[in-house]
């Protein structure tokens, strides 16, 4: 399971080495001032939105990488319920 932890000054989220594989990448680390809303969504599987490049999604259950629109790139990670 992911570890979201904080500083003063950031955001991080400590990928497990499953989620490290499949989203091709490594903890994400954001700094405060790059964080402009949040948003709770009740279906994170459904609110994920463009195309995934790069990581891993399976249908109904798992959606994990970078997904990008023409509006910018978002990196997600969900599974169901």
């Amino acid at each position: 399971m992911s570890v979201v932890s904080m500083t003063p000054s950031t955001l991080t989220i400590g990928l497990t080495t499953a989620e490290k594989v499949a989203g091709l990448r490594g903890d994400v680390t954001v700094p405060l001032t790059a964080i402009t809303s949040v948003e709770v969504v009740p279906d994170a599987l459904t609110a994920a939105r463009g195309l995934r490049a790069p990581g891993l999604a399976l249908p109904g259950r798992r959606k994990i990488g970078t997904w990008r629109t023409r509006s910018g790139a978002e990196f997600v990670l969900a599974g169901r319920g």
